[in-house]
Order: C-alpha cells, then structure tokens, then sequence
C-alpha cells in the first residue's frame, strides 16, 4: 500500500494520485512530441540549402520522386496497422506486447509479396517511374520494415514513454542526414549517395525495431490481425487520398515534365510547408480543445476562439507567400526563385486545409468521419485529373493550382457536410469566408509583386505597419477581449475544480 509521511493514502488520494499523475504525462509528452516535430522538420528544413548546393537539380527530383513513391506506397503495403495501436493497449491489456508482435508480422507479409513482385518487373517499373534500379530497391526494402517503427513510436505515445519516443525519432533522423550528407560529397551519384545515406539507416532501425517487438511479443494471432484491419483499412482510403493529393504532382511532374522540373517543384513546396507544419502543430492543440467544448456544452466559446487562431495563421501565411523569392534564393539559390509562383497556391491549399480542419474535428467527433475517404477520394481524382489536363500545357507550376483547387473543393465538402448535419453554425461563416478571400486577394496581388522588389518590401512594411495601427487603435476591443477570453478560462477552471470537489 502506497505510504505518504508515515501514514497510509486514503481511498480518494489512491484515485486521485495516479489521474494526476497520467496528466502531468500527457501534458509533458504532447510537449515533447510537439517539439520533437518541430526540431525534425527543422533539421529536414536548414539542410535542404546544403543539398540543392551538392546535388543536381535532376538528382533532386529523383530523389523527391523516390519520396513521393514512398509516402504514397507506404499507406497501402503496410495497410496502416499502427493505427490499431492506441485502442488495443485497452482492448488488449494482458497481451498487448503479443498484439505488437501479431501486427509487426502482419505488416510484413504483403511487403514482402508486393516486393516480389515488383522486382520480377525492376525493368519495366524502372522505366515507367524514371528510378534507377537501386532507388527500386531501396524502396522495396524500405516499405518492408518501415511499419514495425511506426508500431514502436505509437506504443512509445500510448505509454507516455516520450523521452525514448524523443531520443529513437531524433537520433534516427540525426543518422539519416549526417549520412546522406556524407555519402553525396562521397559518392559521383548524388542520388545514389542521397538514397542509401538516408534509408538504409532506417531499414537497418526498422528490422532490429522488428525483431525486437516480435521476440518480446512472441505472437502471431489471427485475432489480433482481425482486430487491426478492422481499424486501419477504413482509413486507409482516406490516408491515401490525402498523401495522392500532396504527393502524386511530384510523380507527375517527373512523367509529364522531367526531374529539374519536380526539383523545382519540390524545393519551393518546402516553403509552404511551413504553413502545413503549423498548421498540424495548431490543430493538435486545437481539436482536443474544442472536443472538451463540446463535451462541456460550450460551443459558443469554440467560435470566440477561433477568430485569434484563424487571424494568426492568415498572418503567417501571407508572411510566407510575400517573402517567397527571398525563401528560395535561401533554400536552392538563382537556380530555383523562379519556382517562387509555386508558393501562393500550395499555401492558399493550405489555408483551405486549415478551414476544412476546423469542420473534420466536429464530424470526427459526432461519429461522421465515414465521409472522410469518399471526399478525400473526390478531391484526390480532381487533383489528378486536373494534373493530367493542364501540367502539359502549363508546366509543373499548374500542379500548385490543381493542389489549390482540391483543397479548396475538399474545404466545401466538408463544410455543407456539417452544414446539413447542423454543426457548421459553430464557427462563423461570414468571417471564414472573409478571410480566405482576404487572403487570396493578398497572395494574388505578392504574385504581381515578385517582379518589383522594391515596391513589395514597401508593401510588406506598409502591411505590418497597419496591422500594428489596427491593433493600437482597436487596443480597447483587444484589451476586452483578452479579458473574455481570460474570464471564460478563469471560469472553465473554476467549473473544473467544482467538478473535482
């Protein structure tokens, strides 16, 4: 029995001390892994100068084809089986580690026969995608192991165990891009050097990860599979659909264009990027937040809420659109500004993204999440089809406005979806639709710009400078509402604390 100063806990200190203690875990994990996440895309973000600087523009966008080949494979040979872990760590309390092993297994198998038979048509496969033999491989081996990692980082979350989740994620990633870095000053292939630095080390990672989780597991049921696949195919299809949408322009651009032209294209999505890893950062903060809303009755306060964090992603996003040239002439140098068009559109995709987001967390939480795969599916066709129809015709700049549009499709679906299920009345309209006009007028208008640095740098100065006005002379209305929005928490907290008496 646990003992506190010489005397034994009371019933309530034993049920209150290990809830306590479960949120002071959950609260330092989803800081670690927010930081982890910024300090990995960070680490991708600062070396991409270095390698635009060592590699050939065609070695680039092989190796960004290789990726986009991985990203979109990975969704369907491995069929997503991680995503089963969080609910069978309750499901399956007493043989959690056997339900590890059981899926380490499983993901396995149809890597394996997906791997067979594509090497039996290496040739052919090669030609068509416009990889060299090797990067086949690589990708081959790669799609093999990489499920058992992701199996190991889900159970790192779901046990709270974020200083090793931390220390595996960053020091795999350090390994990655200290090798590849190494290897194409080493290696004439740039490519090559790129491909083995940065996945054989997670090959090599994901097959001890693999052996490790099936020797403590030591189990192989059919139970156990019936239960992932009855979780992860669902979604699946929708996972697919979004990484067709932000991957496949890549694949398509190599086809229809060649691989200068999707090193372009790469390199100036990397800036819009940013706008996407904020986005993911805000809304993990966000969704779980306004869940409790809900839970709590208070929906009137998630529309107070979402003015500040709808403002400030508008801000940041213009911030990047304007500042595009500067962007590339970092990350690539003269050989890619011209590619600074690509950034308007994928950011402006991206603030669809943000919009539609916001409306997918009240479908997720009403059980309506069965129209994710069919409208990520709509948008995922449109964004090939139009790919197909205007890449030829335009080059790989239309692939940015195909992405523009399917997000911007994806937002309306989603939003007549809540609409009809009278849930869209949580957030305002009006203001939505404001400021995404807003915004596009804004990005359309930096496009203009580009050509006139001078007048843009007035612009960007001009811009700030009303923003600062703005906020000092409506600084009553700020003040007023800081004060509501402390007075709503203040009162949350004090429900909260009622609640726990």
């Amino acid at each position: 029995m646990p003992i506190i100063v010489g005397r034994t806990m009371s019933d309530n200190e034993k049920i209150a001390e290990p809830i306590e203690s479960k949120n002071k875990k959950a609260l330092k994990s989803g800081i670690a892994y927010t930081i982890c996440n910024f300090i990995l895309k960070g680490m991708a973000f600062f070396t991409m100068p270095i390698f635009t600087r060592i590699m050939l523009k065609s070695e680039i966008g092989q190796f960004s084809t290789m990726a986009s080949w991985i990203s979109i494979l990975s969704v369907v040979v491995t069929l997503g089986l991680s995503n089963a872990v969080p609910l069978a760590k309750y499901d399956f309390k007493d043989s959690f580690k056997g339900f590890l092993s059981s899926i380490t297994i499983l993901s396995i198998i149809p890597a394996i026969v997906f791997g067979i038979i594509i090497f039996l048509l290496r040739d052919y496969v090669s030609t068509a995608v416009g990889l060299p033999n090797y990067a086949i491989y690589l990708v081959l081996l790669y799609l093999v192991f990489c499920s058992s990692f992701e199996i190991l980082q889900c159970q790192l979350r779901v046990e709270y165990k974020y200083k090793t989740f931390v220390a595996i994620t960053l020091l795999s990633s350090i390994i990655t891009i200290v090798s590849s870095l190494v290897l194409v000053y080493t290696l004439d292939d740039g490519l090559l050097g790129r491909a083995l630095g940065n996945y054989v080390p997670l090959i090599i990672i994901g097959f001890v990860v693999a052996i490790v989780l099936i020797v403590k597991g030591k189990s192989f049921k059919l139970e156990h599979c019936k239960y992932a696949l009855i979780i992860s195919l669902p979604l699946v299809i929708h996972n697919l659909a979004g990484t067709i949408m932000h991957s496949s322009d890549r694949i398509m651009i190599q086809a229809l264009c060649d691989a200068d032209a999707v090193a372009l294209y790469s390199v100036a999505y990397s800036g819009a990027l940013l706008v996407n890893l904020m986005r993911n950062s805000m809304e993990s903060a966000w969704d779980p937040w306004v869940f409790d809303m809900i839970k709590e009755e208070k929906q009137n306060v998630i529309k107070i809420y979402s003015y500040p964090y709808i403002i400030f992603f508008i801000i940041i996003s213009i911030g990047v659109i304007l500042v595009a040239p500067e962007f590339l002439y970092i990350m690539g140098g003269d050989g890619y500004v011209e590619a600074m068009y690509v950034i308007p559109p994928v950011v402006l995709a991206y603030v669809c993204s943000m919009f539609y987001s916001l409306y997918g967390a009240l479908e997720r939480y009403y059980k309506k999440q069965i129209v994710f795969p069919i409208f990520g599916s709509i948008c995922a066709a449109a964004n090939i089809g139009l790919n197909f129809l205007f890449i030829p015709k335009y080059g790989y700049i239309a692939a940015a406005y195909t992405t523009f549009f399917s997000c911007f499709l994806e937002m309306i679906l989603h939003y007549f979806y809540c609409y009809k299920i009278n849930k869209a009345n949580y957030y305002d309209t009006k203001f939505n639709l404001i400021c995404l006009i807003l915004c596009s007028l804004l990005s359309f208008l930096a496009i203009f710009l580009y050509k006139y640095s001078l007048i843009r740098y007035l612009f960007i100065g001009a811009l700030v400078l009303s923003i600062l006005i703005v906020l000092w002379i409506k600084r009553k209305w700020l003040i007023d509402y800081l004060k509501t929005i402390r007075g709503i928490k203040k009162l949350n907290e004090e429900v909260n604390e009622d609640e726990n008496n």
